[in-house]
């Protein structure tokens, strides 16, 4: 294991019912690499975008000509607002469609959010290491109860558990 401390932010309006970024920031670091992510959108659309430190290689996906494109808190919010999700997402590394949510055999308090076409920006290949968000809710999913109180991202084999507090 090793540690991680990241930090995720998304600016933008509520348009047609939908969120909509003008900007995500992603800062994260790890023992050995430190990540600076900014993209600018426009009409779902990346119109500016900076990554620090650059990347060296080439990218395998244009963001700049990639339509209907919007951040993973953007996607993660409109999913959890009408359980549907129309547009593709990117965190400026990989870019992925997010479906909506399904319920879980078994339980009526979960729901499963399937991540499918994943495609890495740069690198040379297609593996998907985020392959999954569980949504938990304690109160049998109540409309009034939005947020969920917990969530589980499996991803690389681990799975991460996010509590609200």
């Amino acid at each position: 294991f090793y540690k991680f401390h990241g930090k995720y932010y998304s600016e933008g309006s509520i348009y047609n019912n939908d969120f909509l970024p003008i900007k995500y920031s992603q800062l994260w670091k790890t023992k050995k690499k430190n990540r600076k992510i900014e993209i600018f959108f426009k009409n779902q659309k990346v119109i500016n975008f900076s990554m620090s430190p650059k990347e060296l290689s080439v990218p395998r996906i244009d963001l700049f000509d990639t339509n209907n494109l919007i951040d993973p808190l953007s996607t993660f919010l409109n999913i959890l607002k009408e359980n549907i999700n129309n547009y593709k997402t990117t965190d400026g590394r990989r870019v992925y469609k997010m479906l909506a949510m399904k319920n879980i055999e078994g339980s009526e308090n979960s729901k499963k959010i399937i991540i499918e076409d994943y495609l890495n920006i740069w690198a040379n290949h297609n593996k998907n290491y985020l392959e999954y968000i569980n949504i938990i809710y304690d109160n049998d999913m109540l409309e009034n109860n939005f947020f969920p109180n917990r969530i589980k991202i499996k991803h690389r084999g681990l799975v991460f558990k996010l509590t609200k507090i």
